[in-house]
């Protein structure tokens, strides 16, 4: 099976703000614009959910956790796997349902076990696990984008938190004397935690790594969701637009080269931006989609999603590229310009 690039990977740690910049908070970025024409993302103009009703309805379903094997050896300090898991199953389905649900033409709806009909199946994951879509164990992926997805899979990590938590309770009871076979032997940070993860996880964590980690907990595992969410929903990552800015290319030490397949995107929804949720370059660590986010997810699913039989008009061709020759505020799609130079060397984004 072809390795996709959709994942929100663990080593674009440039991305992160510290501790004290509060992973949790919930106040807007200061790159976040409200005005339609600075609206980011990148869609795949073919993989589009058909709207029905006005709305795009993405019907998914939960698999069986999957644990690949690990265990938590010491009873103490390890969590209650069966609750733990739906209380992450929760916090996925509040994030999606509060920004794209509601602040967009998507309706992620379902949210049961596997067991019926579904378009799009979850399978909550360990971090011992190496997903079908990623060549590393415990990150995030999907094995498709957009509606190409329909009857297959998302694999999310919800696991990673508790590892983490357990691996700290334990090495600061243990202190010196922590002993490698009752830890946790590979966990997976990912992006928005790696400094707050190794920090509390560390041999010398300290009981403030571990309340700091707790407490942006949530708000990464919910990020991430929202991340792979909106690869369902149609969009590739926003660093593989043409007109991504140096300062971007910088961040990332020049990873984000194209892929040669439809996972680069063919539809970039207004000038770039790198605090969309889509973006390997943004900074906002709270969980929510940009303004822009929404508005362009609206935008292109009311000119360009296919019409089911109850929908009245036509989708716009996507060849047409929204150019009336007004250049106001009217949200478009971006005219392509050369991708900026970097000095930094380029390598496979992953």
């Amino acid at each position: 099976m072809t390795k996709k690039p959709f994942a929100l990977l663990a080593a674009f740690a440039p991305m992160f703000v510290s501790v004290q910049s509060g992973c949790a908070s919930d106040g807007a970025g200061a790159g976040e614009r409200v005005r339609s024409e600075a609206a980011p993302l990148n869609a795949v103009s073919a993989s589009l959910w058909p709207l029905r009703g006005g709305t795009a309805t993405i019907r998914v379903c939960w698999e069986p956790l999957q644990m690949g094997g690990e265990t938590f050896p010491l009873p103490a300090y390890a969590p209650d796997v069966d609750a733990v898991l739906a209380v992450r199953k929760r916090w996925v389905r509040e994030a999606a349902e509060k920004e794209w649900n509601g602040r967009t033409v998507l309706r992620f709806v379902g949210w049961g076990e596997c067991t019926g009909p579904a378009d799009v199946h979850l399978v909550p994951t360990s971090s011992a696990v190496m997903p079908a879509c990623l060549d590393t164990r415990g990150g995030y992926c999907v094995e498709e984008i957009g509606a190409k997805i329909r009857g297959k899979r998302v694999f999310l990590n919800l696991m990673f938190g508790d590892e983490v938590i357990y691996n700290s309770r334990y090495r600061l009871a243990a202190g010196d004397k922590a002993l490698a076979k009752n830890a946790i032997a590979y966990w997976y940070a990912p992006a928005l935690c790696v400094s707050l993860g190794r920090a509390a996880e560390a041999r010398t964590a300290t009981a403030q790594d571990l309340s700091a980690f707790q407490a942006a907990h949530e708000d990464c595992l919910k990020l991430q969701a929202l991340h792979e969410l909106g690869h369902v929903a149609g969009f590739a990552h926003e660093q593989y637009r043409d007109d991504v800015t140096d300062a971007c290319v910088a961040a990332l030490d020049g990873n984000v080269d194209r892929p040669e397949d439809e996972t680069a995107g063919d539809l970039a929804l207004g000038p770039f931006d790198a605090e969309s949720v889509m973006s390997y370059c943004r900074k906002r660590t709270a969980a929510v989609i940009s303004a822009q986010d929404a508005s362009q997810t609206n935008d292109v699913y009311a000119r360009l999603a296919p019409r089911e039989a109850s929908d009245a008009g036509a989708p716009v061709d996507p060849r047409d590229d929204g150019d009336d020759g007004d250049d106001g505020d009217d949200a478009g799609v971006a005219k392509k310009r050369p991708r900026p130079t970097s000095e930094a060397p380029r390598g496979c984004s992953m």
